[in-house]
């Protein structure tokens, strides 16, 4: 069986508010785009009574760009120098791509117990542009050192995931063993930095149905993750 989903998505959103305190009114506006196109290709395999293959490839292309504006200058303690300053912005490109492709393979034995194995890569890169304004009605005044942000963050994922199900009657024991080896690359405005992290998720659980309307289910994990977009980002937003 082949099996194509395809998804498109486009979001076009306008928020605002208007406080009024003591006569003072304050009024926000955040202008934002949602751009998705996903699509995922799946291939399954049943080549002996019990075995199957599956093969799926994934691409996704994501834009969330932000448009924020405030009529109020609430910031002189970060920029005393700038009294002049009566409103701010701030301008912001979000975009992601995605690519991956894995392999499942399962595998159920005779006397019941089940046993999973997967092989797969997985690309992801994720842009983080913004730039924060200082104004005077209409007029620049200053784009602030430490407030503007140009992130590539690219991160690739070769993984490789085990699972075996032990079936005993009314008993089910179950052990997982993920392992990922990660190739991430991070440019921070000018700075570029390179890290290998190679990563090991054991998890082991155990089932136990009572009868028709009761189970008990424990499991422990133990998972390490990697950084994401919001986590390495040099400056402030």
């Amino acid at each position: 069986m082949i099996e194509a989903t395809t998804k498109y998505n486009i979001g076009d959103f306008n928020d605002g508010s208007n406080l009024v305190f003591n006569g003072n009114s304050t009024i926000e506006s955040l202008q934002h785009q949602n751009t998705l196109f996903d699509q995922k290709i799946s291939y399954t395999n049943k080549f002996k009574d019990k075995k199957v293959f599956l093969l799926t490839g994934r691409f996704i292309n994501e834009k969330t760009p932000q448009n924020y504006a405030i009529n109020q200058f609430f910031y002189q303690d970060l920029f005393p120098a700038f009294t002049n300053a009566n409103n701010v912005k701030q301008q912001s490109t979000n975009q992601m791509e995605f690519a991956g492709v894995n392999a499942h393979l399962l595998d159920r034995k005779v006397n019941g117990h089940l046993l999973e194995l997967q092989l797969g890569n997985e690309l992801r890169k994720d842009v983080l542009q913004s730039t924060f304004s200082l104004l005077e009605n209409n007029t620049l005044l200053e784009q602030p050192i430490g407030y503007q942000n140009q992130t590539n963050y690219v991160v690739n994922d070769l993984y490789f995931k085990s699972k075996y199900r032990l079936r005993l009657k009314d008993f089910g024991i179950v052990g997982k063993l993920d392992m990922h080896q990660l190739f991430n690359q991070l440019e921070n405005n000018t700075a570029r930095s390179n890290q290998n992290p190679f990563f090991i998720n054991p998890s082991l659980g155990f089932d136990w149905k009572i009868n028709d309307k009761n189970k008990i289910i424990f499991s422990y994990s133990y998972n390490t993750t990697n950084a994401k977009i919001l986590d390495v980002y040099s400056d402030f937003v």
